[in-house]
């Protein structure tokens, strides 16, 4: 696997939006925001993707992809979580 990976906006506070393409997907966008709160932050990772077409075209392919990228992003959270809480 690789990334070409280009961060297109950064925002006010803490946010980025980045836009990339992998092996599997013909785009990537994730965009990252963290707001304070009262009893910490709240961190949102919101994420689109286009895979391509070999990968589009096996049966199941879409709930393979929004898994593995559920437990990609569900283990960075962790990570961070532990390390800042």
């Amino acid at each position: 696997e690789y990334d070409d990976l280009v961060i297109v906006e950064r925002g006010p506070g803490l946010r980025f939006l980045e836009r990339s393409s992998t092996l599997v997907a013909r785009t990537w966008q994730h965009e990252r925001t963290v707001v304070p709160t009262d009893h910490g932050c709240l961190l949102t990772d919101r994420v689109s993707l286009e895979p391509r077409a070999a990968v589009g075209r096996l049966p199941g392919s879409a709930v393979m992809v929004h898994r593995v990228v559920a437990a990609i992003f569900d283990h960075r959270h962790r990570r961070l979580a532990a390390r800042f809480a």
